[in-house]
């Protein structure tokens, strides 16, 4: 459960450096060449270096920071394979569709959404 919380918590760490917030947020310059994924990942083991955290729970957090996106053409550099890593990709992918939903509806808009491409379907106001 440790892990999983760290995880969870940590696994977008990385925008930290991949954006920075003026009036919205904008793209930095690392979050363009780099992105947040393996901005994060440096970040989270330049922290367990420093504060000498366990090896095995830096590879379980660390493989959750690399593998939240859940697939590789969604960004992750290799698949979840924790429950943990699990978990974390599935509750960050449902947020992005929760996020698709909700920005799909502006004002009183029909039930029914036009198609949206990146949530790769339509969706529907009840």
């Amino acid at each position: 459960m440790d892990v999983l919380t760290a995880g969870a918590l940590l696994h977008d760490i990385g925008k930290l450096g991949a954006y920075s917030i003026d009036l919205a947020p904008q793209i930095t310059l690392y979050g363009a060449v780099i992105d947040h994924i393996p901005l994060g990942y440096s970040m989270f083991m330049d922290f367990a270096r420093k504060y000498d955290l366990d090896e095995n729970i830096t590879l379980a957090i660390g493989h959750i920071i690399v593998s939240h996106h859940g697939k590789k053409e969604y960004g992750s550099p290799v698949l979840p394979s924790t429950p943990e890593a699990l978990i974390v990709s599935a509750a960050d992918e449902l947020d992005f569709l929760i996020y698709c939903w909700d920005s799909a509806y502006p004002a009183d808009e029909l039930s029914l959404s036009e198609y949206n491409g990146p949530a790769q379907r339509r969706f529907w106001k009840t």
